[in-house]
């Protein structure tokens, strides 16, 4: 039985890939200041199927973080250049959230950011994710 399934597109054999990186982060906003957190970079070598899934701790009802994820397509002076492709709120509470973008890249990154006013600190489990073709 193969473990390996190949298919042709004209002349080529492409064969599917995949990366991902899955870390959690507590934003320490139980002070009253926004606090952002950034993940490390997850090089995708231009795995064009971004995926993002989020979940919040339980706790957290009613405190949305906000998410941004970046990509870059070149280097500038030997650092990833990082641009937006999209900044929302994640679901609190404990919902899971799973996100989906197309774009070729080199790199992605994650920021979260919890609010000011918060009162409590959040935790934030995530992965992310990329495959291709």
């Amino acid at each position: 039985m193969p473990l390996l399934t190949q298919s042709n597109v004209g002349g080529v054999s492409v064969i599917p890939s995949n990366v991902n990186l899955r870390r959690s982060a507590t934003l320490a906003t139980a002070g009253g200041a926004e606090v952002t957190h950034v993940s490390p970079t997850l090089f995708v070598n231009g795995l064009p199927q971004l995926q993002l899934w989020t979940q919040q701790d339980a706790a957290s009802a009613g405190l949305s973080c906000t998410a941004k994820l970046e990509f870059s397509v070149r280097q500038v002076g030997g650092t990833e250049e990082f641009l937006t492709l999209a900044e929302f709120a994640i679901p609190a509470a404990g919902v899971p959230g799973l996100f989906a973008f197309v774009m070729p890249c080199n790199a992605i990154r994650l920021s979260l950011t919890g609010g000011p006013g918060f009162g409590q600190d959040v935790t934030v489990d995530y992965v992310l994710a990329a495959f291709g073709p």
